[in-house]
């Protein structure tokens, strides 16, 4: 089991070198074009076939079109969903019982994109004051999208850079 990135803004689903090695997923290799807020380059990597993502329950499959292998996902732990940070909002404590235990043996190995849309598409929103991060519940159960630490957040609000 694995944690996922649901990514809107990419068009392409990633796993990570160790969840292939963990079920041992073989693909051929291959040399993809990867761009970023950074650069544009092109890296080699292995494409994966035949992956199909479960819910934690069981209960639902969703199979992924191609996915390629990497070193790891760029994501944040402190960004998974906890039942504290919903508890932190009162537009979100009414969910809390259904955000699952936090599991601190699990990584990110999974980014799931747009190519995939089944398990990105929002099902109910909960979207709170406007400066408050909002909760979006897909077919896997509920994510956060913003500040979700009332102290980060605060901070966020007084921060007088602006971008164009």
């Amino acid at each position: 089991m694995t944690n996922a990135v649901l990514d809107d803004q990419g068009d392409t689903c990633f796993v990570t070198d160790s969840v292939c090695d963990q079920f041992e997923i073989e693909g051929p290799e291959t040399v993809i074009e990867l761009g970023t807020m950074h650069a544009v380059e092109d890296i080699r990597t292995k494409k994966i076939s035949g992956l199909i993502v479960s819910s934690e329950d069981k209960s639902l499959d969703v199979p992924l079109p191609k996915a390629y292998s990497g070193e790891n996902i760029p994501a944040r732990r402190d960004q998974i969903p906890r039942v504290e940070m919903a508890i932190n909002w009162s537009h979100m404590s009414p969910i809390a019982n259904e955000i699952p235990e936090y599991r601190d043996d699990l990584g990110i190995g999974l980014l799931i994109g747009n190519d995939c849309v089944e398990p990105i598409k929002p099902r109910d929103v909960i979207p709170g004051k406007p400066q408050d991060p909002y909760a979006i519940t897909t077919v896997f159960g509920w994510g956060f999208i913003g500040v979700t630490n009332p102290v980060d957040h605060r901070e966020c609000q007084s921060d007088g850079t602006r971008m164009h």
